[in-house]
């Protein structure tokens, strides 16, 4: 029988299928398909300026009202059975070979990840009638997405609209920015849906490691003009234009060919808008707390924190309508983290925004929505952070006390089970309805009540055994320090001994780092010496940006080989005994470490760090992209190290717990404050303590004393065989703390 058919493309889909007997078979989008009625749009509540959010009073959980829309149409979805052409498959192709490209959380692209899976998320499309102009809706609706054999998102649902502040919030690992990469559909979804308010909506995504994609020998000014890459493009080819028609001569074809070009280049020019490029930039630079000195410097002169509004800045000037933050505070000094709450509180009105953060104080001023993810699962809550808090609180104990109550019923219901069966037929059929009671109350039944999460993971780890170490350690003469016309630091005298816990603090910008490196011999100072003077100094160096030393085209069991193959005495089996102290087991050992979160990231640089054993610690923003608990066992290893520890952070809770001296650069100078971080602040008690202070979150961590250590005497460290666990004796009891002395350091 032949086949026959005319009209449009949908007609002829239409009388093939009929021809073929196929019938129920919809088409999305079709003129004909009815829409659903629109619905009256109520605006979200202007978001509180202060930090104080006040919570919902009727549930503990928030629970979003489903979007009533005007029209819904179901975006990139291929019928089954429909041959591409072969351009469109060519473009498939490029976009897969794209694919492997990902960063963070999860590789991939929109097509396939770098397991090879395919992708079969949808997107769709809900129209809000009498939404004001610019509104903006974002919605991820049952999302579950897997990479190799893990279930990262189980089912996460949720959204964000303009005037929303939402906290994305979890333990490392947890799927926090592979959900952001979903939104800014850099991934797609297994299952689920991502829902938006219009098919052009402008999403820009804040990177954690946007650093990477900076020029550092740009100026400030070329690095933000940067971000309209086509008008820049549009203006150099009109310069040459111009050129070429300057040497046309008395060509008179080729002038005309110039200037044809060169009109439609001006008319491409005029509607990028490229006459308020130059207005729009000098705008941005000055919201962002840039002077016009600073314009002409090279990026590679600004710190970690004043890079971080570079790229926030570039971000904005792309006028996004939902704006994705990943760790933005990272790097940040508290004056900094400060703006950036102004900023966000003051500016973003207009917009959706989405934060991945573990500060929870900047969490607690700046959002007011919290959504937490934990064990793939997703949990809404209306307010800022300390009502998620309290808010969390009270759904786990409802939901601890409906588990309590099942579980005594279906102990109950086996009882009855076992009393009757002894009865035989007579009893059959009630042991069989009080089996179906039973099932759909156990595991995968219509009224099973899951315990509450409790996440009781903990990975754990020593610092191995120190080798033997002089007893003066670091020495710093008259060291004076800057780049260009500008000097950072000078007059710097210090000597730091074995066992020091020295904490670097300052502003960004003041030096910090450049000290460390100053101290690693990677630059020379412009006067004086810097420099590790023990002669038997083994040291470990753990960088602020791990993106740019680890090998992310390489698995996490690949970079550990790698590491240990100059080294004796590691084999196979103690690589992954090491990465399982470090939560990295079974197939996750072979994970890229692209694909991996900026906390894994940071356990996996730790973890490198212990193959060689070492008596120097220099440590350069350790806590960054790491979760509550990561932090805690990293402050605990730090406790039992026995060695001479250097570190930058501005984590003011991580230096209170692991630091016995304060070195605080200020106003170029170096101030030396024999003590922990608690006791700066009593010496500092109008600058840093009452603004530490006035952050605190009721019933969370407060600043404390720092635990005292006593270094165990050289001549008492004896061989010992390898072991990073927790759960062993160590020879460190913190029974008292060694403060070196200080040479010509205090004045």
């Amino acid at each position: 029988m032949g086949l026959q058919a005319k009209g449009t493309m949908i007609q002829q889909v239409a009388e093939l299928m009929a021809q073929l007997g196929i019938e129920d078979v919809a088409v999305a989008a079709t003129p004909s398909a009815p829409t659903v009625p629109a619905a009256e749009f109520v605006p979200a509540a202007p978001p509180s300026p202060t930090p104080e959010v006040a919570k919902e009073p009727e549930a503990a959980v928030a629970k979003q009202p489903e979007p009533k829309t005007e029209a819904m149409e179901l975006v990139e979805e291929q019928p089954r059975g429909v041959k591409i052409s072969a351009k469109k498959m060519g473009k498939r192709k490029k976009e897969k070979a794209s694919a492997s490209d990902g960063d963070d959380d999860g590789g991939g692209g929109a097509v396939t990840d770098q397991s090879g899976r395919r992708q079969m998320g949808t997107k769709r499309i809900e129209i809000f009638a009498d939404a004001p102009p610019g509104f903006a809706y974002v919605k991820l609706q049952d999302g579950k997405l897997r990479f190799r054999q893990q279930e990262v998102l189980k089912g996460v649902t949720w959204d964000a609209q303009t005037g929303q502040r939402v906290g994305l919030v979890g333990n490392n690992g947890a799927g926090k920015t592979t959900q952001l990469r979903v939104m800014a559909e850099e991934l797609e979804l297994d299952e689920g849906e991502l829902i938006k308010s219009s098919s052009d909506i402008k999403i820009s995504f804040l990177r954690q490691e946007f650093r990477e994609e900076l020029r550092e020998s740009r100026t400030l000014k070329e690095e933000f003009l940067a971000t309209f890459n086509k008008v820049m493009e549009l203006e150099q080819e009109y310069s040459k234009c111009e050129e070429a028609l300057t040497n046309a001569g008395e060509d008179a074809d080729a002038m005309q060919e110039a200037l044809n070009r060169m009109a439609e280049l001006q008319t491409e020019l005029d509607a990028a808008d490229s006459g308020a490029v130059e207005r729009k930039v000098d705008k941005v630079l000055g919201a962002m707390g840039f002077t016009p000195e600073d314009a002409s410097l090279p990026v590679s002169a600004f710190s970690g924190g004043w890079k971080m509004r570079i790229g926030l800045g570039k971000i904005l000037l792309q006028e996004p309508q939902v704006l994705l933050l990943d760790e933005p505070t990272n790097h940040m000094d508290l004056e900094s983290v400060e703006w950036l709450e102004r900023y966000l509180i003051e500016q973003t009105s207009a917009l959706a925004l989405v934060i991945v953060s573990h500060d929870r104080e900047f969490l607690d001023r700046v959002c007011t929505k919290i959504v937490e993810t934990e064990f793939g699962l997703s949990y809404s809550y209306n307010g800022n952070y300390r009502t998620f808090l309290e808010q969390k609180g009270e759904r786990v104990a409802l939901q601890m006390k409906a588990w309590e109550a099942q579980q005594k019923e279906i102990k109950a219901l086996k009882s009855e089970i076992n009393k009757l069966r002894p009865l035989g037929e007579s009893a059959a059929g009630a042991i069989r309805n009080k089996e179906k009671d039973l099932a759909m109350m156990q595991e995968g039944g219509k009224e099973h009540v899951a315990k509450p999460y409790i996440d009781k993971k903990k990975f754990q780890f020593r610092f191995p055994p120190c080798p033997r170490c002089s007893p003066e350690v670091i020495a710093l003469e008259d060291v004076a320090h800057g780049y260009g016309s500008s000097t950072l630091f000078s007059d710097i005298d210090l000597c730091i001994e074995r066992g020091d816990r020295i904490a670097i603090l300052g502003p960004n910008g003041a030096g910090k780092s450049t000290l460390l490196r100053l101290i690693m011999g990677r630059e020379e100072p412009r006067q004086g010496t810097a420099e590790i003077i023990a002669d038997n100094a083994v040291t470990q160096f753990f960088e602020q940006d791990q993106a740019n030393v680890l090998p992310l085209d390489k698995s996490v069991i690949e970079t550990l080989e790698d590491a240990a193959s100059n080294m004796d005495g590691w084999v196979y089996e103690q690589l992954r005994a090491l990465l399982g102290k470090f939560m990295f087991k079974d197939d996750k050992v072979n994970d890229k470490l692209s694909t991996l979160s900026g906390g894994e990231k940071a356990r996996v640089a730790l973890c490198r760090m212990l193959l060689l054993p070492s008596n120097l610690l220099l440590l350069d923003e350790p806590t960054n992209h790491l979760d509550i608990t990561a932090k805690e066992v990293l402050e605990e290893a730090i406790h039992n190290y026995e060695g001479t520890v250097v570190m930058v952070s501005h984590d003011r809770y991580f230096v209170s717990q692991t630091a016995n001296t304060i070195l605080a650069l200020e106003d170029g100078k170096l101030q030396v404050y024999d003590g922990d971080y608690k006791t700066y602040m009593e010496q500092n008690s109008d600058s840093v303590a009452s603004k530490v202070e006035a952050r605190y979150i009721p019933g969370l961590q407060t600043i404390k004393k720092a635990p005292k250590i006593e270094i165990q005497p050289q001549e008492q460290v004896t061989k010992k065989k390898k072991n990073f666990g927790g759960r062993g004796t160590s020879g460190n009891k913190m029974k008292g703390v060694k403060n070196a002395k200080r040479q010509g350091a205090m004045s």
